[in-house]
């Protein structure tokens, strides 16, 4: 299968949105950083359930969007959606005595605040590679700073020892 190198550039955009998932899923889903079943099945449980609510909430997002004219579904805030539609679930209870066609344009409404909007063109996501420094929270000193002279760098570490053991006088030590 081929497809022109064009197309896969414009589309290449397209695979961040799809890493997000995986952001949402971990930062703003998960209570945890961990999954908190024990069991393999339970795991799957969880996970799937995971899934699905996310799946909801961006289904909740596309039917906001859709009813508003000309407001691309990219714009509207994954973490607003998350706090309109968990405020929905707390209110559950009475909502459930309302006829849905009440309550459901409010909650369509509050997900596309117009001051929760995301801007309409978004940041490149290009992180190109390089080097860091390292940094320090101490300042580096220079040879005007120290109290002290440096040694003298022409002279090596050979010309501070005497050997323990000379042979034209007994009583030389080690010295450094």
């Amino acid at each position: 299968m081929s497809a022109p190198a064009k197309e896969i550039a414009a589309c290449s955009h397209e695979r961040w949105e799809r890493e997000l998932v995986y952001d949402e899923l971990q930062e703003h889903q998960l209570s945890t950083p961990r999954l908190l079943s024990k069991t393999s099945t339970a795991v799957l449980q969880e996970a799937w359930a995971l899934l699905l609510g996310h799946s909801a909430v961006r289904a909740w997002m596309m039917q906001s969007a859709r009813s508003s004219e000309r407001l691309d579904v990219d714009r509207l805030s994954f973490t607003q959606a998350l706090c309109v539609l968990g405020t929905a679930l707390i209110l559950s209870e009475p909502l459930a005595r309302v006829e849905s066609e009440c309550w459901k344009p409010r909650v369509l409404q509050d997900l596309r605040q117009k001051d929760r909007l995301l801007p309409p063109v978004r940041r490149l996501r290009s992180y190109p590679r390089v080097m860091k420094m390292a940094s320090t929270r101490f300042l580096l000193k220079k040879a005007k700073d120290l109290p002290f002279a440096l040694a003298d760098k022409t002279k090596t570490w050979k010309d501070f020892v005497l050997p323990l053991s000379a042979p034209e006088d007994a009583a030389l030590v080690l010295l450094i």
